[in-house]
């Protein structure tokens, strides 16, 4: 086991280590996919070894820690505490927060790092930790994923239990919250305009997750019309039938998925609330003087969705991260002097292909990254250390501080040339170079190293709803850059772009809406209760898809070029391109999850191949569907009672029996088979099995 890890850190189910079938932790995690309050003690604990081993860190320097309302007992965030300050490093706990907020205070205090305690979209049975490191922002790459594995897998988790506390505990979370609400409001972060949006009624759903306890406190200093909470009651759990995960891959909710009763959406508070609302409105709204709109968190509240009722389909429009962040950076150009730079939009292979050709025509240059806001968090930094390297060595005398400067920077292309990602090591060598000007006595300007700077990063966006732009964070004598996917700043941010470009006549600004620019084709279609490891390179598995993929390729889409193109961020990753005569006409490409227990099916390309393109999604769907199931995963077995009992006949969901050990996770199952697999549809007689549903049952 090379990395426990996946996108961002670790997730799983969790249970209590009583109720775990083993008493060790990596065990019950490698091989039930659980998480207990032991994993996260033991993990808290090697985290702050890896720090203290790899020079980051001293003894007592801080870590600060937050989380997500998902552990209502305290138990998973207590155990990590205990970990991290048995290791000798002090702990500074600030409660339930959204993760921007836990990484902004790191900044705000100078901490060495940051955990936050968070399964973030994923459904309320799972929890786990994310890690920030201080300075750079950075999280933790593969190269340090490895390490930290490595680490946790040598240790005996059992001495943990005799270990002293020996670093301290303070509880900041009052001054952590207060700070972050002044940093959101601050305009210098989210670009609100001098009026206030009275003409505009919002509904907030903070997916009963961290934003629940602070988001009624922010948006009354908003100066909306009148703003409508919905979801901020942990207790209802976090991600339940709320949030952004549900809404991914649409761009538009019908009404009648709100109101009929089997409607996809029809227990979704928001999608409810905020159709009463346009239908009351209704007329106000076809005349331009009021706007109904919708703003979505996931459980931690660093993704973002925006939501629009449409008055005249009485539709609801769904505004993800590629629209949005298209949207901002319109405004950012319309609005900011870049002194000659060629600014970078940076997003992922899972965003629509047509969103880098739409931003090509505004003069900035796409970058496409990994799936993963660390690789964007990764061009973030490199760009700001490039702007700010220049001011440096414009200012700096000392030749042989010029080449420490340079070797530096060159650090960043020896790392992307070997695939060897290390935030360990930047972030390092930014602290020692940091330390050896702070110490210099001739006179330097010792606020070089902080002191915000204009890159040529402009943005960097998920479709999945990150979106990464530059924050200033003020302290007592300093200003410094910050760079953190905030749900929060991406949602007034995309207001006051969207206020400052609409366009004038009503029917148009709906239009322009839905299309801010000229679309593509997108489909995402994952399986759940997977083996991952049949993606791994060099797998008789992995050989045989890729065989099968390109000879459908050429009988969907003849007269097409496919090659396969390795990623070096992901190597588990199987990519091709399609191509006909050098124009980039799709993407397929199928990736394990790196945070859910699934593996997906991608396929991005032309709006005008879209015919062929649904029927090879559907083909190599069924091909994945069919042979990647882990058939001995409780999940997937959860999954084929249920298909077998379905086989005789529609039933309710009461009638359907479930295993006793996995009742908490029976809705969640449900859903993921119904909503996310179309195993299963339900119908005016019950629970009933699809085509896909009798296709898998069929294989068995």
């Amino acid at each position: 086991m090379k990395r426990l890890q996946g996108t961002d850190g670790v997730r799983g189910r969790v249970l209590k280590s009583s109720e775990c079938p083993t008493n060790d932790p990596v065990e019950c995690f490698l091989k039930y996919n659980v998480l207990t309050e032991t994993f996260f003690e033991l993990y808290g604990y090697c985290f702050a070894q890896e720090l203290l081993a790899g020079g980051l860190a001293g003894f007592q320097d801080r870590v600060v820690i937050g989380w997500d309302p998902r552990d209502l007992e305290g138990s998973f965030n207590d155990a990590t505490v205990r970990g991290v300050r048995k290791a000798g490093l002090d702990v500074i706990t600030v409660g339930v927060l959204p993760t921007p907020a836990v990484g902004l205070y790191m900044h705000i205090c100078d901490a060495i790092a940051a955990m936050v305690l968070t399964a973030s979209h994923n459904p309320s049975d799972q929890n786990g930790i994310k890690i920030f490191l201080g300075k750079t922002g950075l999280k933790f790459f593969p190269a340090d994923d490895v390490r930290l594995t490595k680490r946790i897998l040598e240790i005996d988790f059992s001495m943990l239990a005799s270990l002293p506390m020996l670093g301290r505990n303070e509880d900041h979370h009052e001054v952590a919250t207060k700070r972050f609400i002044e940093f959101s409001l601050d305009k210098s972060n989210s670009w609100l305009p001098v009026e206030e949006f009275l003409d505009s009624i919002v509904v907030v759903d903070a997916s009963n997750g961290a934003y629940s306890l602070m988001v009624k406190l922010l948006f009354e200093k908003l100066g909306f019309k009148e703003v409508i909470f919905t979801n901020c009651d942990p207790m209802q759990g976090i991600n339940v039938k709320c949030g952004v995960a549900d809404l991914e891959g649409s761009t538009v909710i019908p009404s009648s998925s709100v109101d009929s009763p089997e409607g996809k959406f029809s227990e979704y508070s928001t999608l409810k609330t905020l159709l009463e609302l346009g239908r009351m409105h209704k007329n106000e709204l076809r005349s331009g003087r009021l706007f109904c709109t919708g703003i979505v968190f996931d459980g931690d509240g660093d993704r973002f969705y925006r939501l629009d009722f449409d008055p005249y389909t009485e539709e609801i429009i769904i505004s993800g991260g590629d629209k949005l962040a298209f949207f901002q950076t319109q405004f950012l150009m319309k609005t900011r002097d870049w002194e000659g730079k060629d600014p970078i939009f940076v997003n992922t292979v899972e965003s629509d292909l047509e969103a880098s050709r739409a931003i090509l025509l505004l003069n900035v240059d796409p970058v496409q990254a990994a799936v993963g806001d660390k690789w964007i968090l990764w061009q973030a930094f490199k760009e700001d250390w490039n702007a700010r390297s220049q001011v440096i060595l414009n200012q700096v005398s000392d030749e042989s501080f010029k080449r420490k400067i340079l070797q530096f920077s060159q650090l960043f292309d020896e790392l992307e040339e070997q695939s060897n990602f290390d935030a360990m090591k930047l972030t390092k060598g930014f602290l020692e170079l940091e330390k050896l000007f702070a110490m210099d006595e001739r006179g330097e300007d010792k606020s070089l190293f902080d002191r915000p700077v204009r890159s040529r990063f402009l943005i960097g966006s998920e479709e999945s709803g990150h979106i990464v732009t530059q924050g200033v964070l003020k302290k007592r004598v300093s200003e410094t850059s910050v760079f953190i996917g905030n749900g929060l700043k991406s949602a007034l941010n995309s207001f006051s772009a969207i206020r400052f470009l609409k366009p004038v006549d009503v029917t148009s600004y709906y239009r322009w809406l839905m299309a801010p620019f000229a679309p593509g084709f997108q489909k995402s279609m994952p399986v759940y209760y997977v083996d991952k490891t049949l993606l791994e390179p060099g797998t008789e598995f992995r050989s045989n898809l890729r065989k099968y993929i390109l000879r459908t390729l050429k009988q969907k889409l003849p007269g097409k070029n496919s090659q396969e193109l390795p990623r070096l961020e992901e190597p588990q990753m199987l990519y091709i391109l399609i191509t006909k005569e050098q124009d980039l006409v799709a993407s397929l490409f199928i990736r394990n999850s790196g945070t859910e227990d699934k593996m997906s099916l991608y396929l991005r390309g032309r709006l005008q191949d879209q015919m062929q393109l649904v029927d090879l999604a559907d083909i190599v769907y069924r091909y994945l569907l069919i042979r990647v199931k882990n058939r001995s995963n409780l999940f997937a077995k959860a999954e084929l009672s249920i298909l077998q009992q379905l086989a005789k006949g529609a039933l309710s969901f009461d009638e359907i029996s479930f295993p006793t050990d996995l009742a908490s996770s029976k809705e969640r199952i449900f859903h993921e088979m119904s909503a996310k697999q179309s195993l299963i549809s339900h119908t005016k007689k019950g629970w009933a099995l699809s085509e896909f549903g009798k296709e898998l049952l069929d294989s068995e």
